[in-house]
């Protein structure tokens, strides 16, 4: 009796503590010396001037509002898809029509990321565009080997992607 007391008292102390450290684990502390949001081209860029940090802002939220209104098509799509199939009697052209819809809804939002980043490339001087390809070879390496299943530094506190979740 006092054994299972005690492991269950332990069970709880480790799940409670692990329920506190993760949301300070995900927290970002921005760059070294600034404070930058995570995603923002200082970290990585130096020298940028007030000219160029506005244009890369408006060519950021230009993109990220579009690619908001992607995401947020694409999650009415999936909805719908999860409905079709989940139906009595599913209908198949129809689920491989809306799967059709869904590739053009991803194929549009990668296709957003990219004009963005060459938008932002543009407005870079050829010392810049160096350290922002770096960076772009370094996430997009980071990235792949996140989705092959692999962990590595600065890639942390990352859970393994949902494989029935469409993004």
């Amino acid at each position: 009796m006092k054994t299972q007391k005690l492991i269950i008292t332990s069970l709880v102390i480790v799940f409670s503590s692990l329920l506190l450290i993760k949301p300070l684990l995900a927290q970002h502390h921005g760059c070294k010396g600034h404070e930058q949001p995570p995603k923002s081209h200082e970290c990585f860029i130096e020298g940028l001037t007030d000219e160029q940090k506005s244009k890369i802002e408006k060519i950021k939220l230009d993109s990220d509002k579009k690619i908001q209104e992607l995401k947020a098509e694409l999650k009415i799509k999936d909805a719908e898809l999860d409905k079709m199939i989940i139906a009595d009697n599913p209908d198949k052209k129809a689920i491989d029509k809306k799967i059709d819809e869904i590739s053009v809804i991803k194929a549009s939002i990668q296709k957003e990321r990219t004009a963005a980043h060459l938008a932002i490339r543009s407005e870079l001087t050829p010392e810049q565009k160096i350290k922002f390809d770096r960076h772009h070879q370094m996430r997009n390496k980071q990235m792949h080997n996140f989705h092959d299943g692999e962990q590595h530094p600065g890639c942390r506190n990352m859970s393994a992607p949902n494989p029935l979740k469409h993004e």
